[in-house]
């Protein structure tokens, strides 16, 4: 982009906090701005903050100087509680003060294999190299001393499982985020299943598997319908075996859609396709056509599952559920099943990271 408009215009960037920012962007783009939120509930404020940075640069009113350090870490970091709440809400504060700009943490994504992966933090001054600099190393420092304290708590299937039924109130938000399509997973892992027939438990419900032969078959025999079907695990490895079940066609939805709860209360709208509600021995699963993680209790609701009501609710989604299912949720939890993404960073073979980096090092600034 910048060979095709020349030195002399101004570009500014909008990414996703799960993202690789490399001095050489930095070089090249006058302004890079980051979501914050994690659930990304803050993408048209970011958007808004990148345009007037930008317009105000190419206005002459500011000259944005970018300062870019590395933390060392390697991790995936929830904003909506503890310690990284209180930091979010300091970058904020801080941006507009004492001559900074912006502010950013670049989560990184921890799933992919490339030398510059990593979380890194991004400060952005008027005119001041040395200063964006220092408050770059500054910021991720800070940041770098909370990283026993930042990452998900994520248990195993047995132990999640085992935390999740003992919670007497209802319902209890699990997550599968090993099997998370927004982290490009299949979204058709039958783990968890598995172990919800085989401990027999009732009133739960998961979402969403995504299956597209399936669901045509239950659209075909139509609601009411009892079928024997083979249920997902079609796409590799990661995804284990399929499930051989007999289950009742309870509900049929065409053409379905979620919101995606924002700051601004203009809800994204996400696509999943066609998707049915099966039920099998105490459990409905939500089976769909168009892969994507679960992002609002539509998907369970809009297929006559009140999800108030239900004992345990399984969502494949790392955490961007969370917004929407937090305020009717008695307890939250994390599940790390085996899967395409799953949140043991130390379990991934990498091939080509320089793993001098927490969680392989524990501080591998004094190493």
């Amino acid at each position: 982009m910048r060979q095709i408009v020349g030195a002399q215009t101004r570009i500014g960037v909008l990414l996703d906090l799960h993202c690789d920012v490399t001095q050489e962007m930095i070089q090249v783009a006058d302004v890079i701005v980051l979501y914050k939120e994690f659930p990304h509930t803050d993408v048209a404020d970011c958007a808004r903050t990148l345009f007037v940075l930008t317009a105000a640069a190419t206005a002459g009113e500011t000259n944005p100087t970018m300062g870019l350090f590395d933390c060392r870490m390697i991790g995936s970091y929830p904003t909506s509680y503890g310690p990284l709440r209180a930091f979010v809400d300091d970058m904020r504060a801080q941006e507009g003060r004492d001559n900074v700009l912006s502010l950013s943490l670049v989560h990184g994504f921890p799933w992919a294999d490339i030398p510059s992966i990593g979380t890194r933090m991004l400060a952005i001054t008027d005119g001041d190299q040395k200063q964006a600099d220092r408050l770059a190393e500054e910021w991720g420092r800070r940041f770098f001393s909370l990283r026993h304290q930042v990452n998900f708590d994520s248990l195993p299937v047995d132990q999640a499982l085992d935390k999740a039924l003992a919670n007497g109130r209802r319902p209890v938000v699990l997550a599968d985020q090993a099997d998370n399509a927004g982290g490009g997973a299949p979204s058709d892992s039958t783990v968890v299943l598995a172990e919800l027939l085989r401990r027999g438990v009732n009133e739960a419900a998961l979402g969403m598997v995504w299956d597209p032969i399936v669901v045509d078959i239950a659209k075909a025999a139509g609601v009411g319908a009892t079928l024997d079907v083979r249920l997902g695990g079609k796409m590799g490895p990661t995804s284990r075996n399929p499930r051989d079940i007999r289950v009742e066609v309870a509900a049929i939805q065409l053409d379905m859609k979620q919101e995606w709860p924002q700051n601004d209360n203009k809800p994204l709208i996400v696509d999943v396709g066609d998707a049915v509600r099966l039920h099998c021995q105490g459990v409905d699963i939500i089976v769909n056509t168009r892969r994507s993680q679960v992002f609002s209790p539509q998907v369970f609701s809009k297929l006559g599952i009140d999800p108030s009501q239900m004992r345990l609710l399984v969502v494949k989604s790392i955490h961007h559920f969370y917004g929407a299912f937090a305020p009717i949720a008695a307890e939250v939890a994390y599940m790390s099943a085996p899967g395409t993404v799953a949140p043991q960073f130390k379990e991934i073979p990498y091939t080509r990271v320089d793993l001098n980096k927490y969680p392989w090092v524990d501080d591998p600034f004094s190493a």
